[in-house]
């Protein structure tokens, strides 16, 4: 759906909602389904190809592809809140304690957000943040 608001008048902005149904691999340990709903934010270029809309990423609580979804086990049937986007997790409570950007909350970073907060809160020149980044940055799904 394009939107009538616009933060650039050069580009025409939408949205697309979509229910999503997510199957991992049963044969892997710990797998089951995703189900919830995405929510992506785009824009039309010049060719009116649809592109990513990074608009106004250097504004203050900029994000985009946001899902709030629930993951159910294969194994057990027992769901927990899966969710995910881009620079802000949608719903996320008292997890998210930034303003203009994404901060984790200091009683949450020893639930596996130690590398993530020295990665991006860090010296970029440092070396332990520099290999922070790289290993946020890896792709662990490969």
């Amino acid at each position: 759906m394009l939107r009538k608001e616009r933060d650039d008048p050069r580009y025409q902005q939408g949205t697309v909602i979509c229910d999503i149904l997510l199957y991992e691999d049963s044969m892997q340990a710990y797998s089951g389904t995703i189900k919830g709903t995405l929510t992506s934010n785009f824009y039309l270029d010049k060719t009116g190809s649809l592109r990513y809309d990074a608009i106004v990423f250097a504004g203050d609580g900029f994000s985009n592809n946001e899902c709030i979804a629930t993951w159910t086990s294969y194994k057990t049937g027992k769901s927990r809140k899966c969710h995910w986007g881009d620079f802000r997790i949608p719903e996320s409570g008292d997890l998210d304690v930034g303003v203009g950007e994404f901060i984790i909350s200091d009683k949450f970073i020893r639930n596996g957000w130690e590398n993530y907060m020295l990665a991006w809160s860090g010296d970029p020149d440092n070396a332990a943040v520099q290999q922070a980044r790289k290993l946020e940055n890896d792709k662990w799904w490969q």
